[in-house]
């Protein structure tokens, strides 16, 4: 009986939602960016930041297309905010996050 309690309550706990975090979706995005796959990553972007990703697809252009993206590390500055330092085919590189409703999203500025 204890095994079976024991099993289900691992089950129960492994099914919960992983919460995302700053890191996790900057690097989706910017993987998404290097696939070439801008529809993808508006979906981890802010309004503004689908906006610039629109004029970019329009122009033919694509600042990550094709990079290695490694070592997203991100720092939370407030509540809401968050700085991302990234490597992008070795070269040092920045990005923004925002969390709005509760969701992380990349945000990018004109």
């Amino acid at each position: 009986m204890f095994a079976v309690c024991c099993f289900l309550a691992v089950g129960f706990f492994s099914c919960e939602t992983a919460v995302e975090t700053p890191e996790s979706v900057v690097e989706r995005f910017l993987n998404h960016m290097a696939d070439d796959d801008i529809d993808a990553a508006m979906q981890l972007g802010t309004e503004e930041t689908v906006e610039i990703l629109e004029q970019w697809r329009s122009e033919g252009f694509n600042l990550y297309k094709d990079n290695e993206i490694t070592d997203v590390v991100c720092e939370e500055t407030e509540d809401d905010y968050a700085q991302c330092m990234f490597l992008a085919d070795g070269n040092e590189a920045m990005i923004e996050a925002v969390r709005v409703d509760g969701e992380w999203l990349v945000y990018m500025e004109k």
